[in-house]
């Protein structure tokens, strides 16, 4: 019974590392949209079998970050335009109510953090750390939803995090200047610190509307233009 259980947790302990790893990689852009997972080579990679790396992967489509092909296999999803769409609205939603709420209870030691925040992203901009931008990019939205102090709003925020995070990223790529995007965070921020509600919504409403004009082309296919440099399906 022992062995059965630590041979158990083993593997566990392997798939998450797993997982770990191709999500960092897909949220970043390493692993582009269409992108095919060969499981021969990544088990290689990782240094794992092939069951725990199906556990992975099983899991990442579960987040929407992976899709399974019957006789073709695993590819990294791709961002399709109306599904953009609603992950912005929804995204919009969350983040209007989290945004209130932390305004009428969240202390002037939170703000302090969220001021924090932007600060590290101002200095990434200016260093032209994109990859830094991006972090804190997500930090600020996700610090947002969890001063709201709603367990079920942060557990909605949670399982889009990560979609919405891939689309910050390949949206950042697209921007060569990651000043513009530390500019479409400040207003929020001020209106916050000045715990203005109708005016942080307002900032709001408006914030990530550029995600899909930037992701898509003008193409009526309305394919992804970060797509053009990624491995795709033949």
């Amino acid at each position: 019974m022992t062995t059965t259980l630590l041979n158990e947790m083993q593997r566990t302990t392997r798939a998450s590392a797993a997982r770990e790893a191709l999500r960092q990689a897909i949220l970043d852009g390493r692993l582009a949209p269409g992108a095919p997972l060969n499981q021969a080579e990544i088990a290689r990679q990782l240094g794992i079998s092939r069951a725990p790396l199906r556990e992975a992967l099983r899991e990442l489509a579960e987040e929407g970050l992976v899709v399974n092909i019957p006789f073709r296999g695993a590819f990294v999803s791709t961002i399709d335009r109306r599904a953009l769409d609603e992950l912005c609205s929804l995204r919009n939603l969350i983040e209007r109510f989290a945004v209130q709420r932390v305004i009428e209870r969240a202390s002037d030691t939170d703000l302090q953090r969220l001021q924090a925040i932007i600060t590290r992203m101002e200095e990434a901009a200016e260093l032209g750390d994109v990859d830094a931008v991006d972090r804190e990019d997500i930090a600020f939205h996700t610090a947002i939803c969890e001063l709201a102090d709603h367990h079920l709003l942060l557990q909605v925020w949670q399982i889009y995090a990560g979609q919405i995070r891939r689309a910050m990223v390949l949206r950042n790529k697209v921007n060569r200047d990651p000043r513009r995007i530390v500019a479409l965070h400040r207003p929020i921020l001020e209106a916050i610190l000045r715990r203005d509600v109708p005016a942080a919504q307002e900032q709001y409403a408006k914030h990530g509307t550029d995600l899909v004009a930037t992701l898509f082309s003008d193409e009526p296919d309305g394919s992804v233009v970060v797509e053009e440099t990624s491995s795709r399906k033949t």
